[in-house]
């Protein structure tokens, strides 16, 4: 019991470091989660269709999952904290962009 406990604190932790941690750094859609800069380049005339808005958000999903995935997630709660810092990090970069249709489309994926 007293393992379980340690780790779930652990994990815990993990997740309010990791939540806590992101930040919006620059206009360049970067973003610092756990010392890393994340960005996403894409052209904004993308954002004018709405299958260039599949493809926008598309690419901000795979840099999100690729960035919060971790080698050594072996509990749901680690699993739990990558779920948790990838929609963060959706969240982030979708905001940083600042465009009506973008989140637009965001609201309708996230409630999906």
């Amino acid at each position: 019991m007293t393992h379980f406990f340690n780790t779930a604190t652990k994990t815990l932790a993990a997740i309010a470091l990791i939540g806590g941690s992101l930040a919006l750094t620059t206009p360049a859609f970067a973003v610092s989660g756990a010392s890393k800069k994340v960005s996403v380049n894409f052209d904004k005339s993308e954002l004018e269709t709405t299958e260039g808005l599949a493809k926008v958000y598309a690419k901000f999903e795979e840099t999100a999952a690729k960035n919060c995935s971790r080698a050594d997630s072996n509990t749901v709660l680690d699993r739990v904290a990558e779920g948790v810092c990838t929609r963060r990090l959706i969240r982030d970069l979708v905001r940083d962009v600042d465009h009506a249709d973008l989140t637009a489309y965001y609201e309708m994926k996230k409630s999906t």
